[in-house]
């Protein structure tokens, strides 16, 4: 069958995949989990694929092969998240002419504090749609599958985007390469790209920073219209009576395929052995090897030794961490006065963006904020609702320095891992964190934390975390 490439060199440890699975954070809106009784439970004890970060994976099925005629791309996902952002699930590795995946859950019924479903998106030649998908789950198996049919004789081709055995939406596309019948939350014109070129790709857009985080695997790719429901039901995501032209398990000795683990820029995309904690671990105290792997190690951004609380996560439906802004944490002192408190930077890095002259009357939120960029072009940090004039107080202390400029690296500050940067401000009266893929970035992207005590009991128990993501209500203490 086919054969999977990787952009670097193969992650040195490896975790276990274990059959469990609960709904842990669905969606409000969401309908029944799918029954996986009616599956092959075989699936769930399978090596599979986990992308995060900038990981993806570019398998051998070349676009030309089946792209021009009837097709189904099929695979089961697993979202660790679902009211974020774009996150190319089935792409190109050569543009961005089409994926499918994770859509912004803002182009939904939910957004800013208003809970909703979440969305796919679908990308065909200059059309971005975006439909809601009550029976998508995060954190659990899910099947999903694009088909698109051979043309009638009108030259009219048919798209379909089915979930766990049910059709969630299709379309009639015209020979003149206009979609028809669309009727989706929302659509958007982009720039016409070609025709999909190059390979199929798992996880990440080549020409944007959107990036699928979560689990995939059993990958197959069929030159015929199926009906998805027989996959679906099938468990193992097989047609009895077709054959796929690539197929990808992730096995070493499933199905043929060939299957090495790698990664772009750092260790990620990590095949093997995923640890099943992943699945039922609420608290995420401390998951070393999975939360989220980032290029460099982040701090949590308030001095050692003080007790903070999470007042609001990420990937929150009904909050404002969704959407673009999914990634993010709200923090408050726990027990003492949070205004005024000292904020300092996650990590070592250059401060290229500083707001510091707002004044709220109107008992609004503080705009100022600090702004730092640790992997140039790749990560950088936010730091917001901060007092008026505090940095140049705390950081600067009073000293004549210019401002950086944005645009001009070299007005940028240095700034060392743990240094203060800030205070609190008194209208927002909590700490708003968020990491985002690039200093000009306007999402966000996961982040985990390292070195920190956690407690879920208000400070009665502590629990001493390698890597983790804190969670709403818990107690912090950095070390």
């Amino acid at each position: 069958m086919g054969r999977s490439r990787f952009a670097r060199a193969p992650p040195t440890e490896t975790m276990k995949l274990t059959p469990l699975v609960l709904a842990i954070g669905a969606s409000a809106c969401a309908v029944d989990a799918p029954d996986l009784a009616t599956t092959d439970q075989a699936i769930l004890q399978k090596k599979a694929v986990r992308l995060g970060g900038v990981g993806y994976v570019d398998t051998d099925a070349e676009f030309s092969k089946f792209w021009d005629g009837p097709f189904t791309i099929s695979a089961w996902i697993d979202p660790e998240f679902a009211y974020g952002y774009y996150g190319p699930i089935f792409t190109s590795s050569k543009d961005a002419s089409f994926w499918l995946g994770m859509g912004d859950y803002r182009l939904g019924s939910g957004g800013y504090k208003k809970v909703g479903c979440p969305v796919l998106s679908l990308k065909i030649d200059d059309q971005l749609l975006t439909y809601e998908v009550p029976e998508l789950h995060k954190r659990l198996w899910n099947h999903l599958a694009l088909v698109r049919t051979a043309p009638d004789q009108n030259g009219m081709v048919s798209y379909q985007v089915w979930v766990n055995g049910a059709q969630q939406f299709s379309f009639m596309y015209s020979k003149d390469g206009m979609p028809i019948g669309v009727n989706p939350d929302h659509t958007e014109s982009l720039d016409a790209d070609s025709e999909p070129g190059g390979w199929l790709r798992l996880g990440r857009n080549p020409k944007r920073d959107y990036q699928f985080y979560g689990l995939v695997d059993d990958v197959r790719v069929y030159d015929q219209a199926l009906d998805p429901k027989a996959l679906f039901v099938a468990g193992l995501n097989v047609d009895p009576d077709a054959k796929p032209i690539f197929a990808y398990g992730f096995d070493e000795d499933g199905d043929g395929s060939s299957y090495q683990a790698g990664y772009v820029l750092f260790e990620d995309a990590v095949r093997g052995e995923i640890d099943g904690s992943w699945f039922d671990q609420i608290t995420y105290f401390d998951l070393p090897k999975f939360a989220s792997p980032t290029q460099i190690d982040y701090q949590l951004p308030f001095p050692a030794g003080e007790t903070w609380r999470v007042l609001q996560e990420f990937d929150e439906p009904g909050g404002s961490h969704n959407g673009f802004a999914a990634w993010s944490w709200d923090f408050v002192r726990a027990e003492d006065e949070t205004i005024a408190t000292i904020v300092s930077a996650p990590a070592e890095g250059r401060i290229y963006k500083v707001f510091e002259t707002d004044i709220p009357t109107d008992g609004s939120s503080e705009g100022n904020g600090v702004r730092i960029s640790h992997v140039p072009g790749w990560e950088a940090s936010h730091l917001l609702h901060l007092f008026a004039f505090s940095f140049t107080e705390v950081f600067l202390q009073y000293q004549p320095t210019p401002m950086p400029d944005p645009d001009d690296p070299a007005t940028w500050l240095d700034v060392q891992a743990g240094d203060e940067v800030g205070r609190v401000g008194p209208n927002a009266e909590h700490l708003h964190f968020a990491m985002q893929p690039g200093e000009d970035a306007k999402h966000t992207m996961p982040v985990a934390f390292v070195d920190y005590w956690a407690s879920n009991d208000e400070g009665d128990t502590w629990y001493p975390v390698e890597r983790g993501m804190p969670r709403k209500g818990q107690w912090l203490i950095r070390f």
